[in-house]
């Protein structure tokens, strides 16, 4: 409890004393002190102050009237337009700055909210149209050789192609036997044939040359008259 005291010497001193004890006495003015006397703890009042009567604070009175109006404030800006929404980094404060002194302009920073977890793969919706062919991509390099696939079935015949030219002789084979004596043969002469005049040209000549000695061949086997 509090207990308010009322010095003798200065009347109603504005200071508060304590309960109880010694030498628990209140300065006022600045320069008294608190005088004890064994039982009443007084209060200083520009010097030395006796004891005082002890009074006990009361229940608090009811509300006074109201006071009166104060003065107009300030004028106010004329318009508030809201301006930019600026979106700040997570975890910065929001502000709102006005600009534009009567004619105000609110300026928003609101931070940005962090990113949330990953959904769930929502459901494969429905395949959408073919779009257009792409242009055709360059070639690419050549692949390695794969492995030899198995052997197909014979396809059917052909049909048969032109003769080709006749190849060279080949060599002469080996003599055979001997073979069974024959019967004697009854030649008759041909017809003499006069052997070919020499012809001017060099080919010619030596086939004419050739075919010659065959008929003197021919008169000396009996087989051509001569």
């Amino acid at each position: 409890m509090i207990y308010y005291r009322r010095c003798q010497t200065c009347g109603n001193c504005p200071c508060t004393c304590g309960n109880s004890g010694s030498n628990n006495g209140c300065g006022c003015n600045g320069n008294g002190y608190g005088y004890n006397n064994g039982y009443n703890n007084g209060c200083g009042c520009n010097g030395y102050g006796n004891g005082g009567t002890i009074s006990i604070r009361g229940a608090t009175g009811p509300t006074g009237p109201a006071g009166p109006q104060g003065p107009t404030g300030p004028t106010g800006p004329a318009t508030i337009t809201v301006g930019q929404t600026i979106t700040a980094e997570p975890g910065t404060a929001a502000s709102v700055t006005s600009t534009g002194g009567e004619n105000a302009v609110l300026t928003f920073t609101i931070p940005r909210g962090a990113t949330g977890a990953t959904g769930g793969t929502g459901a494969t919706g429905p395949q959408g149209v073919q779009g257009l062919q792409g242009a055709q991509g360059p070639q690419g390099p050549q692949g390695a050789q794969g492995i030899a696939g198995p052997t197909g079935p014979v396809g059917p015949a052909g049909a048969t192609g032109e003769a080709g030219p006749q190849g060279p002789a080949g060599p002469q084979g080996p003599i055979g036997p001997q073979g069974p004596a024959g019967q004697d043969a009854t030649i008759t002469p041909a017809a003499a044939v006069d052997n070919i005049a020499n012809p001017a040209d060099t080919t010619t000549q030596e086939i004419a040359e050739t075919l010659n000695t065959l008929l003197d061949n021919l008169r000396t086997a009996g087989l051509l008259a001569t």
